[in-house]
């Protein structure tokens, strides 16, 4: 097992810390990102600063935000599909 030694920030003594065997940062973060919990921890995080934007902008004295579509879908027809 791989260990790393960094100081401790209240000691000036050493602490070991395990290291992953096998996987480097970015595959095991990108596991993370790739996760469920992840895009619903996004999402929240998203909606909370939209809210407090929101907040900002009406305290602000500015005209309320009107509804818009986040996400529009284009369907083609068939035949343009093919070409």
């Amino acid at each position: 097992m791989h260990c790393k030694c960094i100081a401790s920030p209240r000691k000036n003594q050493y602490h070991s810390v395990k290291m992953m065997q096998g996987m480097d940062f970015e595959e095991t973060f990108e596991q993370f990102l790739d996760r469920k919990k992840y895009d619903a921890t996004e999402n929240a995080l998203f909606s909370m600063v939209r809210i407090a934007f929101k907040a900002g902008w009406l305290a602000a004295g500015e005209d309320p935000l009107s509804a818009q579509p986040v996400i529009q879908l284009i369907q083609r027809k068939s035949n343009e599909m093919q070409e």
